[in-house]
């Protein structure tokens, strides 16, 4: 299906020529003046809006001014018998992505337009987020248009104080530097924005006048992802700055889906805890560790008392809740370093690293507590549960790690035997009970 070009101009010649290049490939809406343009845009939203500098009822730039207020993401494009610095400001200022010279429009135009209408479709980064830090006011402009007419928000900056939090805060999807800042700035900008954190991935788009290979070569190492020339051109903006930020999409997602794959293989879908391959794998990176610098862990094993009355009198949705609450308060006492895990059914494991006796003491005791006065409201019955609890302190090597998981295992039976609702700890003094 033909997209629409609205073609603004009083010239018939003009009108003429450009309705002989372009419409094989579009549909052509003509208007002599602002007022017939605006009843064509009530008609078709086009896809681009050439209009000349001067209607017969105003100028172009008001026109230009009425697209940008009423169709965000129509990009408009100002045609001129005159090739003028003046007139090509005010053009920018008003929205213009582009000011062109009707004397030089030809075939040409042809795949400009298209480049144009196709960058425009293909873009896919409505809503995303670009950061400017762009030293001259009508580069800003121009690129300020360009990128709206990309449905994308702009922020621009001047104050490199404040640039990082400003950045961390709008959380940007590209950046673009004007390497025209002073002498090495625009450098020293790149490895600035490189150091911040979650800047680290977000593409860096580099504008400058400079055509030398080594400047260019420099841009990339210190950082940047691509560039574009001056005097700057609206098509080559569209296509690095959709590039990129595709790109970095693309990067994103895959982020995205090896987090969610990780979750998968080192988690338990229900509780959220590291699952049972996770910690054995982490319980054989501290055994390492002990047996070659003598960093201390300890292994606490744990397990729902009578949880097999909760599961047949109230059923396993019910169990299910038990054994989530249960997580929560486990993982809740003790510390952002240890290791949480589901070992099995209604068992968890806790693998402490870098701890010491009267610690391991007081956190099993923190955890013993915290099971001892809790309990879970299901359909209308409040549910109280206990835990029974083995813990080993890991003073000395075992080449095999089963073997702590046994000995802390075995301290569990003990808790059970004796009543439940209990803790052993065995440590250098043998074994103790948790009071």
């Amino acid at each position: 299906m033909k997209k629409y070009i609205l073609i603004a101009d009083p010239s018939k010649v003009s009108r003429f020529v450009l309705e002989y290049y372009l419409s094989d490939k579009y549909n052509i809406l003509m208007a002599e003046s602002i007022v017939e343009a605006r009843r064509m845009l009530s008609l078709a939203i086009p896809s681009l809006v050439l209009v000349a500098y001067e209607l017969k009822d105003g100028f172009g730039n008001e026109l230009c001014r009425y697209v940008n207020e009423h169709f965000k993401n129509v990009p408009v494009v100002i045609l001129s018998s005159e090739d003028n610095d003046e007139r090509r400001r005010i053009a920018i200022e008003s929205g213009a992505i582009d000011y062109l010279v009707r004397t030089k429009i030809d075939d040409s135009i042809v795949s400009y337009v298209d480049e144009l209408v196709e960058l425009i479709e293909i873009s896919n980064v409505r809503g995303s987020i670009a950061c400017t830090i762009i030293n001259h006011k009508d580069d800003e402009v121009i690129i300020n248009n360009v990128l709206h007419s990309l449905g994308m928000q702009v922020f621009n900056f001047k104050n490199e104080d404040d640039l990082e939090i400003e950045l961390l805060s709008k959380n940007p999807d590209i950046i673009i530097v004007d390497l025209d800042i002073g002498k090495n700035k625009g450098l020293e900008l790149i490895k600035k924005i490189r150091k911040m954190g979650t800047m680290k991935k977000v593409p860096i788009i580099i504008i400058t006048d400079s055509r030398e290979s080594t400047v260019l070569r420099s841009l990339m190492l210190f950082g940047a992802n691509d560039y574009t020339l001056k005097p700057l051109s609206p098509e080559s903006i569209m296509l690095r700055v959709t590039a990129n930020i595709r790109t970095k999409k693309l990067y994103d997602y895959l982020d995205r889906i090896n987090n969610e794959l990780y979750q998968m293989a080192t988690t338990d879908p229900m509780t959220g805890l590291y699952n049972r391959r996770y910690i054995l794998e982490q319980l054989n990176i501290l055994n390492y560790n002990f047996e070659r610098y003598g960093t201390m862990f300890s292994v606490i094993l744990m397990d729902l008392d009578k949880f097999k009355n909760i599961n047949d009198t109230y059923g396993h949705d019910c169990g299910d809740k038990v054994i989530i609450d249960f997580a929560h308060r486990v993982k809740s006492s003790v510390r952002k370093t240890d290791f949480v895990g589901r070992f099995g059914g209604e068992e968890l494991i806790v693998v402490l690293q870098n701890i010491d006796e009267e610690n391991l003491y007081k956190i099993t005791k923190k955890i013993l507590y915290s099971i001892r006065n809790s309990s879970v409201n299901y359909n209308n019955f409040v549910i109280s549960y206990t835990t029974s609890i083995g813990v080993k302190y890991c003073n000395s090597y075992y080449p095999n790690i089963d073997e702590y998981i046994k000995k802390a295992d075995n301290l569990l039976y003990l808790a059970k035997e004796n009543g439940r609702n209990r803790a052993y700890i065995e440590n250098s003094s043998g074994v103790v009970e948790v009071v």
